[in-house]
């Protein structure tokens, strides 16, 4: 089944993000080297296709690449992923008639500094650093306007670029968008909300099986949250989640082992690939992740779904000595350029409320927030990138949505259905 595929997939790939690639270190005079100073300089050792550029700073260069050889002729759009600290090797997605332009933020994979002391100091990471970051990118491959696309925390860097270089940017367009980096933005209670009552409405069989499973030696007491907040982050993640849950109990009580993915998590830097410190540095500096009482967790008990804390970021924080720095708040960043949002009912990562916030404050010239109703937290994106997908039509429909979208214009959504889109507008600030 496709949702089962994809779940094997994702379970796959958080166990090759934790495999380290391994570098030679070394040390010049008295300061230490990155291990992956230098490392792609031919190009990311595990994926050979990428057409690669890289800035040329000696201290800190930053490395970028399209899946197509860049053409000129083209417009461009450049990507800002999610994280913070997560690497885009790997996708291979395209969109016709565009130039997609993917990078590493600093600290990232490729982008690593020279120095292994600058690459641990919090100080060097920040959300308008990555934006600052990002100019140097369109400056790499001579463009003078670029089209925006971010997902999840990359939504706040991308935020911060239109409002320092509204100039350069020829539209803004953002899914599982961020707008605060206060305790709200982990407490995720609409999705507690949202499983609560898919638990309640379980048959009562169903739960005495999540509450024995819930007893196995070893099993993370949020288990059962952190599975379906994943799920929350697929569309129509509600239905997959019922058909994951249906197939282990077909299968019996679970390996232990299969809990693993959903334990206490530990984040691990991958010299090439996703960086904790990068996380760290930023999600506890501005985005609330080290601070005591976060209730995102929820245990089975006896009676039902019950609240808890669970935040392991905190040990992260901790184990580097970060700190808070300040609240990312997106209305300090108001946008004169037209934004376009596409944004899950039901995400479990960052929620809706994350979407309507940002879309009420930050716009100052129009935009439009296109709300899929079963959606989760790439509610387009998400279709175009499905490698397990068996609707080419769709898709080839939803990368016409998305390169309308790209050239500020607002995609004509008609041959959906409407009851799952819908479409709110906003006049913008400035016109008040």
């Amino acid at each position: 089944m496709r949702w089962l595929s994809t779940f094997t997939a994702w379970s796959l790939a958080i166990t090759s993000a934790l495999v380290a690639t391994q570098a030679v270190s070394h040390v010049i005079g008295s300061e230490e080297t990155h291990e992956s100073y230098g490392a792609c300089a031919s190009g990311h050792p595990n994926f050979p296709n990428e057409h690669f550029r890289i800035t040329k700073e000696e201290e800190w260069p930053l490395y970028s690449w399209t899946p197509e050889p860049f053409d000129p002729g083209k417009p461009s759009v450049l990507f800002f992923n999610g994280g913070p600290g997560q690497s885009s090797h790997g996708q291979e997605w395209t969109l016709p008639g565009w130039n997609v332009i993917f990078w590493d933020q600093r600290g990232v994979a490729c982008s690593k500094p020279k120095s292994k002391s600058a690459y641990l100091d919090q100080s060097r990471y920040s959300i308008e650093g990555t934006a600052d970051d990002a100019l140097k990118i369109l400056e790499l491959y001579g463009i003078s306007k670029v089209s925006l696309l971010a997902v999840s925390y990359g939504t706040a860097p991308a935020t911060v670029f239109a409002h320092r270089y509204p100039g350069h940017v020829r539209s803004l367009v953002l899914e599982g968008t961020l707008a605060n980096g206060t305790r709200e933005l982990h407490d995720l209670a609409h999705a507690q909300k949202i499983l609560i009552r898919f638990f309640d409405d379980l048959p009562p069989d169903d739960q005495t099986m999540l509450r024995s499973w819930s007893t196995l030696p070893g099993i993370s007491p949020t288990w059962f949250s952190r599975l379906g907040y994943y799920f929350l982050t697929l569309n129509d993640g509600l239905t997959k989640l019922g058909l994951f849950l249906d197939r282990l109990k077909e299968m019996g009580v679970p390996d232990p082992s299969f809990f693993d993915n959903f334990g206490d998590r530990e984040f691990d830097d991958d010299p090439l690939g996703f960086s904790a410190v990068v996380f760290a540095a930023v999600a506890c500096g501005e985005l609330s992740q080290g601070i005591d009482g976060s209730t995102s967790g929820l245990v089975v008990s006896n009676q039902a779904l019950v609240l808890a804390e669970d935040n392991g970021a905190k040990r992260l924080c901790a184990k580097y000595g970060f700190r808070k720095t300040h609240d990312f708040l997106a209305a300090n960043y108001p946008v004169e350029n037209k934004i376009i949002y596409f944004q899950g009912v039901l995400d479990g990562a960052t929620e809706a409320t994350q979407a309507i916030e940002h879309f009420r404050s930050v716009p100052q010239n129009g935009a439009s927030l296109y709300l899929r109703v079963d959606g989760g937290h790439s509610p387009l994106l998400g279709e175009i990138t499905d490698r397990f997908s068996n609707q080419p039509h769709l898709q080839e429909r939803y990368r016409g949505y998305l390169s309308q979208a790209l050239y500020g214009e607002d995609p004509n959504l008609e041959a959906e259905n409407m009851v799952i889109w819908k479409l709110a507008k906003h006049p913008g600030h400035a016109g008040r």
